[in-house]
């Protein structure tokens, strides 16, 4: 079941998320947030980049808000994703 209904709600949230190739760097609220706590929007792109990069194999990176309810990048392996 992880496997197929993983690869399904990953693959669907992929698609929802993505902007038009004209869309520009973020605004608002979570703009504000990557700032504070990842060092602004180019130093999440590097963060968010090499955790895709060095994920072995199949599988994910993703922006969580974690338990102390702070921005994080991390990764997750073939269809996993952190609400799993």
């Amino acid at each position: 079941v992880i496997n197929n209904g993983g690869g399904h709600k990953n693959h669907t949230m992929f698609w929802e998320v993505m902007t038009k190739p004209d869309t520009s760097k973020l605004e608002g609220p979570l703009k504000e947030a990557i700032d504070a706590e990842l060092g602004g929007y180019d130093a999440f792109v590097e963060s968010f980049s090499a955790a895709a990069a060095t994920r072995f194999g199949s599988g994910w990176a993703w922006l969580v808000v974690n338990k102390d309810g702070k921005l994080e990048v991390t990764s997750s392996a073939n269809q996993d994703n952190p609400l799993l």
